[in-house]
């Protein structure tokens, strides 16, 4: 997991911007904004912790071995176990230099209900393995 240096960095400027139109400009609406910004950061990191706990992962391969030139299938399949939505999901699927894909190999979604995600993505082999 990564973390976004950028958006924390904009995150605290607000933070900072709110404290200062609370102290100078207007202390109760300035309030409010505080309250918004608190609010807002611990509900998504909620909804974070919430997603990664309940959703679960599986991956199969087409083929265990390859001759040069066979195209292997990869299916990705995303399911959840609790009841809320999940967050939005995004994943980037990396492979060695013995495999080389035609398409993308991103993952962005969110999953609702009961459905499950699939994708099948598709590796040809560089090498004999």
């Amino acid at each position: 997991m990564r973390i976004n240096i950028k958006g924390v960095a904009v995150y605290l400027f607000l933070l900072v911007i709110a404290v200062l139109f609370t102290l100078y400009l207007d202390g109760p609406g300035g309030c409010y904004l505080l309250i918004a910004l608190v609010t807002a950061a611990v509900v998504s990191i909620a909804l974070c912790i919430y997603t990664r706990q309940t959703i679960t992962l599986t991956t199969s391969v087409s083929s265990d071995v390859l001759n040069r030139g066979d195209i292997a299938a990869v299916s990705v399949k995303i399911g959840r176990k609790g009841l809320i939505p999940t967050a939005f999901i995004s994943a980037e699927i990396y492979s060695s230099y013995h495999f080389l894909s035609d398409g993308d190999k991103e993952i962005r979604t969110a999953i609702f209900g009961k459905e499950k995600f699939r994708k099948t993505f598709y590796f040809r082999a560089s090498f004999f393995g």
